[in-house]
């Protein structure tokens, strides 16, 4: 049977492949299948890039602004989506489509290493996705201006949204682009893989597409999503209209099986791990144990174009193990279901990074591994030096007493460059009750031991685990801010409830009292609970704004925390963060054009959008920062902005102050625009000077000095 394994748009990670297909694709093939895979993440991101595609988005995303801007109130997803697209709306038709192909050959380019560069980029990129969620979300309105949540924590709003998907962009995208390459290959089945929600519509769509107009026999999703939602299959067999079966933790195994059983016609009743319909009843199989590591080759990236990821150098995942070797932290959110931790020999790991270095001549490697086993590593890294692999390469890791100095040293001269790190919380009690098996000494002694070796440490935690005091949480946050020379990069977020986490499968033992909502009943994250004691969710949600300012103020380097660190580290040589930073910025700076002359007549900025809207952006940016569930509907409030799109800023002025930065246009010295500001406010020539004076100064930042220019601002019409 020809096979086809299809990653689906949606998983906004951009920079390396995802691990599952290649996996899946080389046990497969070393059973005698025949296989063929593709990333259609990667590939829908450039089918956006193509101009009339864009041209589309933007007419529909016009669209959906403007009719937002005409609801009487928007919900929280209705403000999500105004602020999403007001980046794409409120400037010149093809501005936000420039920067956006300038953003992808910034991260594909030299200018990658330019720090500036590198993360106005990344926004761009993020700033699409936006785009493309609010325009998805937009295709059902309800009277507040948007649906009543995220649509694929819905199987109702899933259903429409899939119901709906003819002419959509995903849809669109997948009629152009994807059926020649199917009409092409004639595949007999297809596996779709799932690893973010967000992937979720587009791939049931996907399913959707194949079987009504490709005719594909029999469609099966599988991966963690999928799995971590495996109580809801029987209980929503109509989205079985969409695909044929669901692949259960992993799926080399089942997937064989399935296609043996699909060859000779046999009933699917004897597949591991897969969840199918026949007739109007949902069936599900038994659990296997998973194929054993040792059995398993390297990974096969043949049908994944590695030039098409916005990285300048090709970065490919590989794993060490399978699985937690502790496995007990209480916040933990995968489903193990039968899957134990499964450890490859360090030998074999060895030989899978020399093949892939033959065959991609890729020397950048991300271990995808929960976390990584000290004393297995340290073995790993003994045959990488003696196999004189020429690669560096990065992992995650738990606070272990295993990662000695001695370990730390072997790694680092095997590659090693960074780690990261699941600190949660720096309190002896909060460690204790989140089942984290390590302490504040282990914890010290680890980050001093990777940070003496050279390696780069990033720590992630949260803050208001269910009974956490604010002392508590200041402890952690005092911590990390005490050793910024230990911890080079931090992830702060506020804890919310994990579908398949300890807490949720026992919430009395933490203090919890979950609140019912039917209307969720494919979220994987619970947000309505309540907590016996402990801080507030607001006030969880607060400290962790003022981490992230505080270290960003005290510690420059936790600017690299993001995927450009380990790339930052081949290009640069070096694995100190404050030289990177350094560097990166010394690099950019070479490469920037003189001041301009000196000023006449001022004018707004080229990439400064004035606009006179129905609602407050200044007021929605401010409630989403403050976190998505306490976001209140609002009312309609005619408000004049200003628009710095280059710097995601946005500033609420007066209609003087609008009045008088929109006739900066560059054709008129600062006397002329204090003698029209006069005139149409009615003010004295003192009262006009000392305004058009501080508004200057107070905007200066917004404003071009450049003498003979003539500008071309117009405010965006309503």
């Amino acid at each position: 049977m020809q096979t086809l394994l299809l990653f689906p748009p949606g998983w906004h990670h951009l920079q390396l492949p995802y691990l599952a297909l290649p996996c899946l694709t080389a046990y497969l093939k070393a059973q005698g299948c025949r296989v063929e895979q593709r990333d259609l993440n990667i590939a829908f991101f450039h089918h956006l890039c193509r101009h009339e595609v864009y041209q589309a988005l933007y007419e529909q995303g016009r669209a959906r602004f403007w009719q937002l801007n005409r609801q009487p109130s928007l919900s929280a997803i209705g403000q999500a989506a105004y602020a999403d697209l007001a980046w794409m709306v409120l400037q010149p038709p093809q501005s936000f489509y420039h920067r956006l192909l300038g953003a992808r050959d910034d991260l594909q380019s030299e200018n990658f290493y330019h720090i500036a560069s590198c993360w106005s980029s990344v926004r761009t990129v993020n700033d699409l996705w936006g785009i493309v969620r609010a325009i998805q979300v937009g295709l059902r309105l309800t009277e507040g201006g948007a649906p009543v949540q995220y649509p694929e924590e819905s199987s109702v709003e899933v259903r429409t949204a899939v119901e709906q998907a003819p002419g959509n962009l995903h849809w669109s995208y997948y009629e152009h682009e994807l059926l020649p390459t199917l009409n092409a290959y004639r595949p007999d089945w297809v596996g779709i893989s799932i690893s973010d929600p967000g992937q979720l519509i587009p791939a049931l769509t996907l399913g959707r597409f194949l079987k009504e107009k490709i005719g594909i026999g029999h469609v099966t999703i599988g991966g963690n999503v999928p799995t971590r939602l495996r109580s809801l299959w029987p209980q929503r067999p109509e989205l079985f209209a969409y695909f044929d079966s669901v692949v259960l933790y992993e799926g080399e195994g089942p997937l064989l099986a399935l296609i043996e059983a699909l060859s000779n016609g046999d009933d699917l009743s004897r597949v591991p791990n897969l969840v199918y319909r026949q007739g109007e009843n949902v069936y599900v199989n038994e659990l296997a144990r998973p194929v054993p590591v040792d059995r398993l080759p390297a990974p096969d990236f043949e049908g994944i174009v590695l030039r098409d990821y916005l990285v300048p150098e090709p970065v490919l995942p590989v794993q060490a193990s399978r699985g937690c070797y502790w496995g007990r932290c209480a916040f933990c959110n995968f489903d193990k279901g039968v899957s134990q931790y499964q450890a490859h020999a360090p030998e074999q790991v060895v030989n899978y990074l020399r093949a892939l270095v033959a065959r991609y001549d890729v020397h950048i490697f991300s271990f995808v591994d929960d976390a990584l086993l000290p004393w297995l590593t340290k073995a790993l890294a003994d045959h990488i030096l003696a196999a004189g692999l020429d690669i560096i390469w990065e992992g995650s890791a738990r606070f272990d007493r295993g990662w000695t100095a001695t370990r730390c040293q072997k790694i680092a001269q095997a590659g090693c460059r960074t780690l990261s790190f699941g600190l949660e919380s720096a309190n002896r009690r909060m460690l204790r009750l989140m089942k984290k098996g390590t302490g504040q000494e282990t914890i010290l002694e680890v980050l001093k031991n990777c940070a003496e070796a050279g390696i780069i440490n990033r720590v992630s935690l949260f803050f208001g685990f269910p009974g956490e005091t604010l002392d508590e949480a200041k402890e952690t946050q005092n911590f990390v801010l005490s050793h910024g020379q230990l911890i080079h990069g931090v992830d702060s977020q506020r804890y919310t409830i994990s579908r398949c986490s300890p807490v949720a499968q026992d919430p009395a033992q933490f203090g919890v009292v979950m609140v019912q909502d039917d209307g969720r009943d494919m979220a994987l994250r619970h947000y309505a609970y309540q907590t016996q004691e402990g801080m507030s969710r607001a006030e969880s949600r607060a400290l962790s704004l003022q981490l992230y300012r505080e270290t960003q103020a005290r510690h420059p380097h936790f600017a690299l925390t993001y995927y450009p660190l380990l790339l930052y580290t081949y290009h640069f040589g070096t694995s100190a963060p404050l030289t990177l930073i350094e560097q990166s910025r010394r690099a950019y700076e070479q490469q920037e054009e003189s001041p301009p002359t000196p000023p006449t007549e001022p004018r707004l900025r080229p990439d400064i959008t004035c606009a006179t809207l129905a609602y407050d952006l200044t007021a929605i940016r401010h409630q989403l920062n403050e976190g998505y569930e306490e976001v209140e509907p609002i009312r309609t409030s005619e408000t004049q902005l200003l628009i710095d799109v280059g710097e995601r800023r946005v500033y609420s002025v007066s209609p003087l102050a609008a009045f008088v930065l929109q006739t900066a246009d560059g054709t008129r010295s600062h006397d002329s625009i204090v003698a029209a500001t006069a005139e149409r406010f009615g003010l004295a020539p003192a009262q006009a000077v000392h305004k058009c004076n501080a508004l200057f100064h107070v905007y200066k930042n917004l404003l071009l000095y450049e003498p003979g220019k003539r500008g071309n601002r117009k405010c965006v019409p309503c």
